[in-house]
């Protein structure tokens, strides 16, 4: 049993042979240089999430159409603008002229005859955008638009934030490695049954605290996250395993991958609906409504965009990067079934391995009875 548990110690802990039981000086050197090591990955894990980024995003919504107008009718749009400093851009072809009028909350800014206009107009103050076109004419008059409103917010990135989980993990990792340096020569000393309550202990700790201290690391309820669609191929394959990072939403723009939780069908309902499982897509248009963002999402290897918005409350991460293939090994192994499988065949391993002096009886006892046959 000593040499099984010597093993799992030489196993989990690769510096271990390195003469951990020589001199008292070499642990100690070792053990400084783990910590200071420890030290300096998580001040670079937490320098990595600290360095932000000045951009701005974009939100485009728009209106398209072909139509006729009668004589003496007219046909209007309104678009809000929440925020200075957007741009409303604005495409008019008529058979004949047509009066367009723009008007900020009923104020009108800009009023001209014309059949065609092709005009981007700076929009300085927030507020109800109305654009009207009236036909004037004796006949009716065809005519095609298109309307689209870009407001540019301000955001702040954190383009090194993919570091903080690798150093965080590493920084753990070194740590756990202190235990098995400066208690080997303990361990040999130790009795069996201090032993199996040793390596018992340190694999449920493992088994259960895995997801937990993940969670606690990425700052989000879903910090893995492997999908079961080809939805969001090539990028993110079936059994692919993405690690899903906290984040503000307001920082979310067009192309960012997120994992979500909760959407609408209509942007006029009035509470979200939660889904039974989370799901991944990009982020292909931001769409605003009664002063609230929400995001039209869509899978990369799907055609068209998801027919649901998804609110900034319902985003439960986003996506840091991904790693191909382990997708279903790794969460397999956070499943509380699977937790409880791994302690139980721990158990069964530490009752059912043969002790140090059954081994000596056993050998003993064939000799004895070579021995015997022999005479």
């Amino acid at each position: 049993m000593d040499g099984y548990f010597t093993e799992i110690i030489l196993i989990c802990c690769p510096l271990a042979p390195l003469n951990l039981s020589g001199p008292m000086h070499l642990r100690k050197r070792t053990t400084i240089l783990l910590i200071v090591f420890a030290i300096v990955l998580f001040i670079v894990g937490l320098f990595a999430s600290l360095i932000a980024v000045a951009d701005k995003t974009q939100e485009r919504e728009g209106y398209s159409d072909s139509n006729y107008l009668a004589p003496s009718l007219e046909m209007s749009k309104t678009v809000q603008s929440t925020k200075p400093g957007g741009a409303l851009n604005i495409n008019l072809n008529a058979t004949e002229k047509l009066i367009v009028t723009i008007a900020l909350n009923g104020e009108i800014e800009y009023a001209k005859n014309e059949s065609e206009l092709e005009n981007t107009f700076l929009l300085r103050n927030p507020g109800a955008w109305s654009i009207t076109f009236r036909n004037d004419n004796a006949d009716f008059v065809n005519y095609t638009y298109t309307i689209a409103l870009t407001t540019f917010s301000p955001v702040t990135t954190y383009p090194a934030a993919g570091l903080l989980l690798p150093t965080f993990t590493t920084a753990e990792i070194l740590l756990i490695l202190l235990l098995p340096i400066n208690f080997y020569d303990n361990l040999k000393k130790m009795s069996r049954k201090t032993k199996e309550i040793t390596v018992f202990s340190a694999i449920a700790i493992l088994a259960v605290g895995f997801m937990p201290m993940l969670m606690l690391a990425t700052g989000t309820s879903t910090p893995l996250f492997s999908p079961t669609s080809s939805s969001m191929e090539p990028t993110v394959s079936p059994g692919d395993l993405a690690v899903v990072t906290s984040v503000d939403p307001k920082s979310l723009g067009v192309g960012d991958i997120v994992v979500f939780d909760k959407l609408m069908d209509t942007l006029d309902q009035s509470t979200p609906s939660q889904i039974s499982s989370p799901t991944m897509h990009r982020i292909a248009r931001i769409v605003i409504f009664n002063n609230h963002r929400y995001f039209v999402t869509k899978g990369d290897n799907n055609q068209y965009e998801d027919t649901w918005f998804v609110p900034e409350k319902g985003v439960v991460g986003k996506v840091a990067f991904t790693i191909p293939y382990v997708g279903n090994v790794v969460l397999a192994l956070s499943r509380i079934d699977v937790k409880i499988g791994i302690i139980g065949v721990t158990l069964a391993i530490i009752a059912l391995w043969p002790s140090k002096k059954k081994k000596t009886q056993s050998k003993v006892k064939t000799h004895e009875e070579e021995n015997v046959k022999n005479n």
